[in-house]
């Protein structure tokens, strides 16, 4: 049956609307076709299956006993409940449409089992639907290829993924980058290609790992530009240091970044989504932070009140000194680390913006762990 004529292209009428409400209750029943009865989830499968009123009032009754089996509104990964550091796939925040933004990468997956990756996935695809504000209905996924080995290189991941998006979550992805993939992706790729419909093709790129371009005399990076373009530049600082910190972690130069499931979990079923920990040190040094061989420090963020809204950042220390193993005062400043900031200007969630991009500049310089602390912020109204 095609759409009522004179209605929206692509689009229920209301007439078709209650029709279809109607032939799921009288076939599932009154409780579980009420998981998929909101006008919103109707009106995404409909456009999901190209206009077809039969398709989608098919593939409504699949989802529909879905859900009533698996329970995916309040599933928990159970491999990370036992262990922490079997996955790493969590949400960072919203980009400027509003959008839940994801991150996850290879590197800290250490439990490869296809099965808790899938529920893992489930339970982090189900935060990011509760996370979006009224009117939103799509998130962006930025998976990191960091780490990315031969346990990895098999299909049946990115099928499950194509299989949860296009039966279960139609219209859900905004946004899927795929953030610095190796070589070795080429095959993986070339045989899930296939199957995946055009019209998710299309929300799928390929991101190269060359932020440092940026630093070049006319030099221009495309993983930073399509960041820039999606997320503000508080959040574009997070995603460019987590990449910094999980590579640094992989050749043993720094600690492996965390983030706490349960609190993220919580926060986000109460109405708010925490800011991510910072990807810097948990110790508090009045505005400055190591970089190796180079101390920076900001004025703002050694006043008191400005260094109650940021997170703490490592010490500040000199080449001498780090290789004495001592540290400088706090509020040393050293011009090498290029980066100055006036009071009350360029803070965040994550500290000095402006410090944090010249952090940027060595990717591999990092403080001495911890994970810093998280800020709930209210889901956008």
């Amino acid at each position: 049956m095609a759409v009522d004529a004179g209605a929206e292209p692509l689009r229920l009428s209301v007439g078709l609307l209650e029709k279809l409400r109607a032939e799921l209750e009288a076939e599932l029943g009154r409780d579980v076709a009420a998981l998929v009865s909101d006008e919103a989830t109707l009106q995404r499968f409909f456009r999901a299956t190209g206009g077809s009123y039969k398709e989608s009032r098919s593939r409504l009754l699949e989802h529909a006993e879905w859900r009533a089996e698996v329970g995916p509104e309040t599933m928990e990964c159970s491999a990370c409940e036992s262990d922490p550091h079997s996955h790493y796939m969590h949400l960072i925040g919203h980009d400027k449409q509003g959008r839940p933004v994801m991150y996850s990468t290879f590197a800290l997956a250490e439990n490869k089992s296809l099965g808790p990756l899938v529920d893992h996935m489930i339970q982090a695809f189900e935060l990011a639907v509760r996370a979006m504000p009224p009117g939103v209905e799509s998130w962006v996924w930025l998976n990191d290829f960091a780490g990315f080995g031969l346990a990895d290189c098999h299909p049946g991941l990115a099928m499950s993924f194509i299989e949860l998006s296009g039966v279960h979550y139609p219209e859900r992805l905004g946004q899927l980058l795929a953030l610095d993939a190796p070589s070795m992706m080429t095959p993986v790729w070339n045989m899930v290609k296939p199957f995946i419909d055009p019209a998710t093709h299309q929300k799928i790129r390929f991101l190269p790992g060359d932020v440092a371009k940026a630093e070049e005399p006319g030099g221009e990076s495309k993983l930073l530009a399509k960041l820039r373009e999606l997320l503000d530049e508080e959040l574009v600082d997070w995603v460019l240091l987590e990449m910094a910190a999980v590579r640094a972690h992989l050749k043993r130069r720094g600690p492996r970044p965390e983030y706490q499931l349960t609190a993220l979990r919580t926060a986000v079923r109460a109405g708010s989504v925490p800011a991510p920990p910072a990807p810097l040190s948990s110790r508090q040094m009045n505005g400055s932070f190591e970089m190796r061989g180079r101390a920076a420090s900001c004025d703002a963020c050694r006043d008191p009140a400005a260094r109650a809204s940021s997170l703490p950042l490592p010490t500040a220390t000199s080449d001498s000194a780090l290789e004495q193993g001592a540290t400088v005062p706090a509020g040393t400043t050293s011009d090498a680390a290029g980066a100055r900031c006036a009071p009350g200007s360029g803070h965040s969630h994550y500290g000095c913006a402006t410090l944090l991009r010249a952090y940027l500049k060595n990717p591999t310089l990092l403080g001495d762990g911890g994970s810093g602390r998280h800020i709930s912020t209210p889901i956008p109204e």
